[in-house]
């Protein structure tokens, strides 16, 4: 375990999390303030739980067995029942509480807290302190931080997370570029981003960047715009996270493969379910 300059320990975490930018986001959040280790896959949170004490655990629901592996809610499961016989604190972070028999499951499981995906970071941050009494016992670290700094730091994770959706599948498209490929002048292009038929990504220079996998050779690709009118509800950044991650009801493919392979209706029906959970 690492210490602090006192010599006191600090608490220690166990994060259970498969996909990268999840897992990130939260090691970031929380590293500053106590020790954190990770696992991808129930296998190896198993074997770290047999061997290591943890003060709380930080688990996602659907998780392979082996990295890499095909996400299920069964290996899920298995995890969560060794974590209630280690009567370790237990905090669930998932895409997947909108069904009340789950919900009901893991609470059974001994989860003293939920946060459905995406979930705030900040509240996060203090149900963690709140569990492990960091407000009223502090552990001694070598730098004391605020919230916010640790906030702003989680959004610089935010920001790398950002970096990758804009470069993931042959980056993205200027304006331009667009018009030209669509054979649209710069308004219609501009028509489409801002009524929802069109990602744009607000670049750095305040500009928008549009990802190119939304287009093939021919133009748009198809059922696109009706995939995102189902996501109607969330930032582009949200909606591009959506086609570029895994999906357990499109068998852990991403909705852009399965949207190239013709299967719109079962991207319909995943994206559907990405919004309410989100908003749930």
């Amino acid at each position: 375990m690492a210490a602090s300059e006192t010599g006191q320990e600090r608490r220690k975490i166990l994060i259970i999390e498969d996909e990268p930018i999840a897992r990130l986001l939260l090691e970031d959040l929380l590293q500053p303030r106590y020790e954190l280790e990770s696992a991808v896959d129930s296998q190896t949170a198993l074997r770290l739980l047999a061997i290591s004490h943890y003060d709380l655990v930080v688990a996602d629901l659907h998780i392979p067995a082996k990295e890499g592996g095909i996400s299920s809610i069964e290996e899920g499961w298995k995890v969560l029942q060794d974590v209630k016989r280690s009567q370790i604190p237990l905090l669930v972070c998932s895409a997947f509480l909108d069904e009340e028999e789950t919900l009901l499951r893991v609470k059974a499981f001994g989860a003293v807290q939920t946060f459905a995906k995406p979930f705030s970071q900040k509240e996060l941050l203090k149900a963690v302190d709140s569990y492990l009494n960091l407000a009223e016992d502090p552990p001694p670290t070598p730098q004391e931080e605020s919230t916010d700094i640790l906030l702003a730091r989680a959004r610089e994770r935010g920001r790398n997370a950002q970096a990758y959706l804009l470069t993931a599948e042959r980056g993205t498209l200027s304006k331009d570029e667009v018009a030209q490929r669509l054979l649209l002048s710069l308004e219609e292009v501009e028509e489409r981003r801002s009524t929802g038929r069109l990602i744009g990504l607000r670049s750095e220079k305040d500009s928008y960047v549009y990802p190119a996998w939304q287009f093939d050779p021919d133009g748009m690709l198809p059922g696109l715009e009706d995939v995102l009118s189902d996501l109607r509800k969330h930032d582009p950044w949200m909606q591009a996270h959506f086609f570029l991650s895994g999906d357990l009801r499109l068998n852990s493919e991403t909705p852009l493969t399965e949207l190239r392979r013709g299967h719109i209706e079962a991207v319909r029906r995943a994206a559907r379910a990405y919004g309410e959970q989100c908003a749930a």
